[in-house]
C-alpha cells in the first residue's frame, strides 16, 4: 500500500465518514487541504456562437471536464487527481471513498494533501484553456484544521467561497486571439481568425476552439442520460408517452435537433420554442451549512440527482419523440429526418438547469420541472424541514432569435421570479413552493428596456395621475399553484369564449381601470348564461367578485402612494395557444362544474 492509500485510509475516510484521522499520517503529507475551482465567465463561451450545435459542443466539452471520468476518452478534472494517486471513488459506487466531495456545474470541491494541492491548482487551471482553447477555471486551497470540516464547515466554506471570488477578480483576461485585418473571421463566432475548414453540412472555416465545439456537437450526452432513465423506470411518467410514435427497435435511430427550427417544429404553431432557465433558492445555503463533510457531500448528491430526475421527468411526461422533421441540407433544399428528440439540455447543474423544448410545451414542462425538483428534495431528511424551492425564467419566442438573447432575457425572468419567492418566504408561506415568470416574445422591439422597467410602463401598467392609482394588467411572477390556475384558466376561456371577445377585452383593459371595468360589464351583460357562468368561474378562480373593485380587477397592496388594481386576462390571452386544448371529455366535466357553481350562487 502507497502512501496515498495509506493517506487515504487513514484520514479521508475517517473524516467523510464523521471521524477523527489519524493525526501522525495528516502531519506526513503537511497536513489537509480544501480545494475548489469554479469556471470563469462561462456564459461567454457557450453562447458566442448563436449555431445550437456549438452551444450543444461547448456544453458537452465543459461537463466532460467537470463531471468525466478516466477512460471516458477526453481529459477531465478526476484523471488529475487520478494521477497523483488520490481516490475519485466509483461511477458505479457512488460510496466509494473519494477526495472530491462535488463535481458539477462547472464547480468543483475536494479534500487533498497540502503538499499535493499547489500541484493540483495548477494542473486544473492548465487544463480547461488547453482543452477549449478559450475558457478558464479559477482554483484556489487552503490548508485546514480537522475540528473545522467535522464542526465549522459552515465558517471554512464562507471562507472559501471569499478566496474563490478574490481569485476571479484578480485573474488576469481570457486567452487573446490576434485577429489582423487581413486574417479571415471564423464563420462561427466571427471574433476569432479561421483555421481550419468544416465541411459537414455546409463549407465553413472555423477557428480551432469554434472547430473543437463542432466536432463535440454530434452526441448530446444529456439526451442519452434522459432515454436511458425513461426506459429504465426510473422516472415518474411512462415511456409510451414519450416513444407514442416510434417503433421500439428505431430507438437507436432517434437524432438530435439540428437548430432551433426543429425544435420548433415539434411545437403547435411550428415556430415557437421555449427556453427554460431554472435555479434553486437559497439552496447553495442549504448546502454550506452542513455541520460535516459527510452532510455537505449528501447534500450535494441528494441535488444533483433532484435536478436530473426533475427535468427528464418534466420532459417525458409532456413531450414525445418528433417525427417528420424538415431538415435544411443546403440552401433551399431539405429533407425528412426520421425522429428527433424535441427537446435541447444545454446544462444540468446540482440545483440549475437550462433547457430548449418546443414553445407550446413549455409552460407545462417549467411547472413539472419545478414541482418534481422540490417534491424529489422533500423526500429526505436533509431538507425535509428546509424551504428549498425553485425559480425558473422561461421565454417563449419564435425560432429565428439568436439562444444567446434568449438566454439573456430568461436571465431577467428568473431573477424577477426569484425576487417574488423572496417576498413569500418573508411571510412564511406554507406549504413552500417556487415561483415562475414569463414572457412571450413578440418582437425584440418589445425590450428596449429591461425588464422591470417595461413592466412599470404601459402597456404592462396603466398610470392614473389625478387618481394616484395603477392599473397592473399581469399577476407574474407566479407560484406553481398560481401558474397551474393560469393554465386552466387559458384552457377553458379558449374553448368557451370567442377569440374576438378576448382581444376587445384585451384593448379596453389597455385603456385603463374604468373602461376596462365598463367594457368587461358590458360583454358580461350581453352574454348568455353559459358564458356568464365561464366568467363567473374566472373571476371566482381569481378573487374578481369582491363588492367595492367591480371585475375584471382586484385590489393589490398599495405602493409608493399608489393605489394598485391588477388582473389575469393579459396573462391568460398571451398564453392561449401555448396550452393544451381540451378534449371533449375534459371541457364537458370542467362544463359541468362551472354549471354547479353557477346554480349554488343562485341558490
Amino acid at each position: 500500500m502507497n502512501r496515498l492509500d495509506e493517506w487515504s485510509r487513514r484520514v479521508l475516510v475517517p473524516i467523510l465518514e464523521g471521524r477523527n484521522p489519524e493525526t501522525d499520517m495528516i502531519q506526513q503529507e503537511g497536513g489537509v487541504a480544501i480545494l475548489s475551482a469554479d469556471t470563469d465567465k462561462i456564459k461567454e463561451y457557450v453562447f458566442e456562437s448563436d449555431r445550437l450545435p456549438e452551444i450543444r459542443g461547448a456544453s458537452m466539452i465543459l461537463d466532460g471536464l467537470n463531471t468525466g471520468w478516466p477512460g471516458d476518452g477526453s481529459p477531465n478534472i478526476r484523471e488529475i487527481f487520478a494521477a497523483k494517486g488520490l481516490p475519485i471513488g466509483n461511477k458505479e459506487d457512488p460510496g466509494a471513498p473519494s477526495c472530491i466531495i462535488y463535481a458539477g456545474g462547472g464547480s468543483l470541491l475536494a479534500l487533498v494533501p497540502v503538499n499535493l494541492a499547489e500541484k493540483l491548482k495548477a494542473d486544473i487551471e492548465a487544463l480547461y484553456p488547453r482543452e477549449t482553447g478559450v475558457a478558464t477555471i479559477t482554483c484556489v486551497w487552503q490548508p485546514i484544521g480537522v475540528d473545522e470540516v467535522q464542526g465549522r464547515l459552515k465558517e471554512l466554506m464562507a471562507r472559501q467561497s471569499l478566496l474563490l471570488r478574490r481569485a476571479k477578480q484578480e485573474k488576469d483576461q481570457r486567452p487573446f486571439f490576434e485577429a489582423i485585418p487581413p486574417a479571415r473571421r471564423c464563420d462561427s463566432c466571427g471574433v476569432r481568425p479561421a483555421a481550419e475548414v468544416e465541411s459537414v453540412p455546409e463549407l465553413r472555416w472555423l477557428c480551432w476552439p469554434c472547430k473543437k465545439k463542432v466536432e463535440n456537437s454530434l452526441k448530446n450526452l444529456w439526451a442519452e442520460e434522459f432515454l436511458d432513465a425513461l426506459l429504465s423506470g426510473r422516472l415518474d411518467c411512462e415511456p409510451t408517452k414519450y416513444l407514442e410514435k416510434i417503433n421500439p427497435a428505431e430507438l437507436d435511430s432517434i437524432q438530435i435537433a439540428k437548430d432551433l427550427e426543429e425544435i420548433a417544429q415539434a411545437s403547435r404553431d411550428e415556430k415557437s420554442v421555449g427556453l427554460i432557465y431554472a435555479d434553486g433558492n437559497g439552496v447553495g445555503h442549504l448546502v454550506e451549512a452542513s455541520g460535516t463533510i459527510e452532510v455537505y457531500r449528501r447534500k450535494s448528491e441528494i441535488l444533483h440527482t433532484a435536478m436530473r430526475q426533475a427535468v427528464f421527468t418534466a420532459l417525458g411526461r409532456h413531450l414525445s419523440v418528433a417525427q417528420n422533421i424538415k431538415r435544411e441540407i443546403k440552401k433551399g433544399k431539405y429533407e425528412k429526418v426520421g425522429a428527433i428528440h424535441p427537446f435541447e439540455i444545454i446544462t444540468i447543474g446540482g440545483d440549475d438547469a437550462l433547457l430548449i423544448v418546443p414553445g407550446d410545451r413549455a409552460l407545462d414542462v417549467a411547472i413539472t420541472l419545478g414541482r418534481m425538483f422540490e417534491a424529489g428534495l422533500k423526500k429526505h431528511e436533509e431538507f425535509a424541514s428546509s424551504r428549498a424551492t425553485l425559480s425558473i425564467g422561461l421565454v417563449i419566442a419564435d425560432r429565428r432569435n439568436p439562444v444567446y438573447f434568449l438566454h439573456s432575457l430568461a436571465e431577467d425572468l428568473l431573477k424577477s421570479a426569484k425576487k417574488r419567492d423572496r417576498e413569500l418566504s418573508q411571510t412564511n408561506q406554507a406549504p413552500a413552493e417556487g415561483t415562475l415568470d414569463f414572457l412571450v416574445l413578440k418582437s425584440q422591439t418589445m425590450l428596449s428596456t429591461d425588464l422591470s422597467d417595461l413592466r412599470s410602463h404601459f402597456p404592462w401598467t396603466i398610470t392614473a395621475e389625478p387618481q394616484r392609482e395603477k392599473a397592473i394588467l399581469t399577476g407574474r411572477p407566479f407560484t406553481w399553484t398560481e401558474a397551474e390556475r393560469l393554465k386552466r384558466s387559458a384552457q377553458v376561456v379558449a374553448k368557451g369564449l370567442p377569440r374576438s371577445q378576448i382581444h376587445a377585452l384585451r384593448r379596453a383593459l389597455r385603456q385603463g381601470r374604468l373602461m376596462g371595468s365598463l367594457f368587461y360589464l358590458y360583454q358580461w351583460a350581453r352574454a348568455d348564461e353559459r358564458r356568464k357562468a365561464l366568467l363567473r368561474w374566472v373571476e371566482k378562480e381569481w378573487g374578481m367578485q369582491s363588492t367595492l373593485v367591480p371585475p375584471p380587477w382586484v385590489k393589490l397592496e398599495p405602493k409608493a402612494g399608489y393605489k394598485r388594481y391588477g388582473t389575469v386576462w393579459e396573462d391568460i390571452y398571451e398564453i392561449l395557444d401555448l396550452v393544451p386544448r381540451l378534449g371533449d371529455e375534459e371541457w364537458q366535466e370542467i362544463r359541468a362544474r362551472i354549471r354547479e357553481g353557477a346554480e349554488s350562487e343562485v341558490k
